[in-house]
């Protein structure tokens, strides 16, 4: 368990931001960082991705590919 300390301003953001999420700060806090962590492994895979490209380790598919062979 963590103990953060926010300045008033940002306590009372966080306060209306949970209340328009249906949530109170705690869980909304939660939520925020969960995201936020799934964002930057999302970030991490996508730079490994890259990097494998770069090497010629793997080729990119054109978006067009994927339409036509999924149907979309």
């Amino acid at each position: 368990m963590h103990t953060i300390h926010f300045d008033p301003n940002t306590e009372q953001e966080l306060a209306r931001l949970a209340a328009l999420a249906g949530k109170n700060s705690e869980q909304f806090i939660q939520d925020v960082v969960r995201d936020y962590l799934e964002d930057q492994a999302d970030i991490r895979e996508a730079e490994a991705a890259l990097a494998r490209i770069e090497r010629g380790e793997e080729t990119p598919i054109p978006w067009k590919a994927i339409k036509a062979e999924h149907g979309l």
